[in-house]
């Protein structure tokens, strides 16, 4: 699942963004990964099948998180299905 957010502005300070995931509606947040200052998107990998996500993207600079997140809704696909036949003789 790709992720994509807008800078952080102004960047005095910020050296990095923390993304975090929730599964249950947003209640719960979680840690999911930082990303580098100047880099706005995440290729968010190990996600269950079927399963929605809700996202914030904090901005971090000398330890605190900002106050308003970039957030968002997203879903994953449900996992494949595959049917095997045999023919023999």
């Amino acid at each position: 699942m790709a992720l994509n957010w807008t800078a952080a502005s102004p960047t005095t300070g910020v050296f990095r963004y923390a993304v975090y995931a929730s599964t249950d509606g947003g209640v719960t947040y979680n840690y999911f990964s930082t990303v580098a200052l100047g880099t706005n998107t995440l290729s968010a990998t190990g996600l269950l099948p079927s399963t929605t996500y809700d996202w914030r993207v904090h901005s971090l600079s000398e330890g605190a998180l900002s106050a308003s997140p970039a957030s968002g809704t997203q879903a994953t696909n449900a996992a494949a299905t595959y049917t095997w036949s045999a023919a023999g003789g």
